[in-house]
């Protein structure tokens, strides 16, 4: 799309859900729809929602990276802390659209979002999920805005304490220099996403998929100890 990055998200833009019947009918631009179902914009003011309602909804590519790796030094110990974030991209969360059902595995937050009546409408600061629903003809399940969410993070990615052994001891090694260290990866991840880590993509080489969460597993948080030898 001329003036648009590569694998930007297009599809409708959901706007709220309907509290009411009444409400949908009012609306008349989705004559199938019932209180609880997703409200999308009518792009075009025509009085219908179809395709021709799609728009840029969101962008995988964030609008900043950042990171630094930090070394702090006492005595004899080596601190090092590796870090890195980005901010503004989003990611289309299929794992939440499939959820969204009522009827299989379902995170809390989304049961505690979901619309359940007009005195009951559910919220979070992900908004609405819509009411309980495995199909219909209002066609909630659309590719849409309500899919997508803020992944912005920042990450701890590596920490390593490392200690330097006294010469003495390594003459009697009969090295050169050892070093003895104690690291952890993947240690923490700040962000608002609701899902494993905002740090997916399932597109491999097609840079048109990008930013696309089917459930991807998390990065695993791993420890390590050993010791360095030099000869």
């Amino acid at each position: 799309m001329v003036g648009e990055a590569i694998g930007v998200f297009y599809g409708k833009r959901m706007i709220g859900v309907f509290n009411t019947d009444e409400e949908a009918k009012a609306y008349g631009a989705q004559p199938f729809a019932k209180a609880g179902d997703f409200k999308f914009k009518d792009i075009d003011n025509n009085g219908k929602i179809d395709d021709n309602d799609r728009e840029v909804i969101g962008s995988p590519h964030p609008d900043y990276f950042f990171g630094f790796n930090n070394t702090f030094t006492y005595k004899s110990f080596n601190l090092d802390i590796l870090t890195n974030g980005m901010m503004g991209q989003k990611v289309f969360a299929s794992l939440f659209a499939l959820n969204n059902s009522g009827v299989q595995n379902n995170m809390a937050f989304i049961d505690e979002a979901r619309w359940r009546s007009a005195d009951q409408p559910g919220s979070s600061k992900y908004g609405s999920f819509g009411r309980s629903i495995r199909g219909g003809k209002n066609d909630n399940f659309a590719y849409s805005s309500w899919s997508l969410f803020d992944a912005s993070f920042f990450k701890i990615k590596q920490i390593t304490l490392n200690y330097n052994l006294p010469a003495s001891f390594a003459e009697h090694l009969k090295v050169q220099s050892a070093r003895c260290y104690l690291g952890v990866s993947n240690v923490y991840t700040f962000t608002d996403y609701p899902g494993y880590d905002p740090e997916v993509g399932n597109g491999g080489d097609t840079q048109t998929v990008l930013g696309v969460d089917f459930g991807t597993y998390p990065s695993a948080r791993t420890y390590t100890i050993g010791i360095n030898l030099s000869f």
